[in-house]
């Protein structure tokens, strides 16, 4: 074999060995890509945080991909037909462990969150606050969110602001701790309230940073600046840390999750980390601006030491490291904020197109305004392979501009909307000639969405409303 022809099969491996990586950091998580930052920074000492200012813009990190480099690997994707990353990785589900498997957590719960609510606030309300107390506890959405603004409610219902403020205050005392929160942040805070009455001694202590986190520092939080809370905070790593987990392991972001099992694909209580959004939607003077909320490329660098060391390495000069682990550890570094530049704009690239589709949900929050879309579809639009997108999206949620997180499947849900659609359209009937299937076709037809009525009757059944027969008065 040729020099030539060892070269050029090398440069194909490396570009296979590179897809692959690609292809893993895309499908995490974001609790796992968590884990696999903590898992690189702790095994390679060439990669270190950036500090605030790099974190900021001011510094840019150096070695990542160019636009054009990505869009050069994002055409090898497409044009990949997979099957050679499919052997011995981490997307097969086939591998899971057995023995953990627990057949309760399919069991379906008999008390829904707002039985249970309703019981307990029967027992501590005064009896002209049940009504209003009733009302906001069948508002809350399936995460135990109010999502309905205060002004709307004493609006609706003919009450003074201060009583629905007064009367949410009731319904927030209740178990679940954190239910009836407007959004993150006042869960989060709902909750380290009940837990500062029985807390023990060793955490008390952390309570005060948890409370200064939560109230002046939250969107450092949400966005994991790290580096600047440490330096807000005036502590190290070693105690952030111990803050973090203390937050972790005691604030639970999805306080209804444990009456959410009757819901398939939903997480129990256990695996509420999952639930964090991976990707962030604001709204913006101009639009939307979409951000993926961790893992950005610019919050890691290579550490300098090594890379003078790798740059004397480059110039044939001794250094003090060996050299074997300074091209190790210093390409280790490159790549893996390589990756995690490719992540960042793959991800943006496929949310930013599913988003161009489903708009009408995003800023509506309603599903009935969700539109026809397939994981296909964005494939081909972005030119890329179909399980790269699905991949991409697995198992990650999104952030509304309105605060609400929900899963990247309730977008490619075509169900949804029609069935929403048509309980409006019978929501709005008259009791006295209720409408038949057929009569739901064509007014569906009217509305630009076409199904059969054999499919009318189907979601009819699924959202258990009965025939025309039933429902007439």
């Amino acid at each position: 074999m040729s020099v030539r022809q060892h070269l050029s099969q090398q440069g194909l491996q490396r570009q296979d060995q590179r897809i692959v990586r690609v292809m893993s950091m895309l499908q995490l998580n974001g609790i796992e890509l968590h884990r696999s930052i903590e898992t690189e920074l702790s095994e390679n000492p060439a990669l270190e945080l950036a500090d605030a200012v790099e974190i900021d813009g001011i510094s840019g990190v150096g070695h990542g991909p160019s636009d054009r480099e990505v869009i050069q690997l994002l055409d090898s994707l497409s044009r990949s037909s997979m099957g050679g990353y499919e052997r011995g990785d981490e997307w097969s589900y086939d591998n899971a462990d057995t023995a953990a498997y627990d057949p309760l957590r399919n069991v379906c719960t008999t008390v829904t969150l707002q039985q249970h609510l309703l019981t307990n606030l029967r027992s501590v309300a005064d009896v002209e606050d049940i009504p209003l107390g009733e009302y906001l506890i069948c508002s809350l959405d399936d995460r135990g969110y109010l999502t309905e603004s205060l002004e709307s409610i004493a609006q609706e219902r003919s009450v003074p602001l201060e009583t629905v403020d007064r009367v949410l205050k009731i319904v927030q005392s209740l178990d679940p701790s954190g239910v009836a929160a407007r959004d993150l942040q006042e869960c989060l805070l709902l909750q380290l309230d009940d837990l500062e009455i029985d807390i023990d001694a060793h955490n008390s202590t952390l309570v005060p940073l948890a409370r200064m986190i939560l109230n002046e520092h939250f969107q450092l939080l949400a966005h994991k600046c790290y580096p600047r809370l440490m330096r807000k905070l005036r502590i190290d790593r070693e105690h952030l840390d111990e803050v973090m987990h203390f937050i972790r392991q005691n604030l639970n972001p999805f306080p209804a999750a444990k009456f959410r099992n009757q819901h398939p694909g939903l997480p129990g209580s256990e695996n509420v980390a999952t639930l964090i959004p991976d990707v962030v939607v604001k709204r913006t003077d101009t639009g939307y601006n979409v951000e993926v909320a961790m893992g950005s490329p610019r919050q890691f660098v290579v550490n300098r030491q090594w890379e003078k060391a790798y740059d004397a390495l480059l110039k044939k000069r001794s250094g003090d490291i060996d050299s074997a682990q300074i091209a190790e550890f210093v390409d280790r570094a490159r790549q893996f904020i390589a990756s995690l530049d490719i992540r960042q704009k793959v991800l943006k690239r496929i949310v930013n197109n599913v988003l161009e589709t489903q708009m009408g949900f995003v800023e509506t929050g309603s599903v009935k305004y969700l539109r026809p879309l397939t994981r296909c579809t964005i494939a081909e639009k972005l030119n890329l392979h179909e399980s790269t997108v699905s991949r991409s999206l697995a198992g990650k949620f999104v952030q509304l501009p309105s605060g609400e997180v929900v899963s990247f499947d309730i977008f490619f849900e075509n169900a949804r909307p029609i069935m929403a659609a048509i309980e409006e359209i019978i929501q709005a009937e008259n009791g006295d000639k209720p409408l038949s299937d057929q009569r739901i076709v064509d007014i569906l037809a009217a509305q630009g969405i076409v199904v059969a009525r054999r499919t009318v009757n189907k979601y009819r059944e699924k959202l258990k409303i009965g025939s025309s027969l039933l429902r007439r008065q």
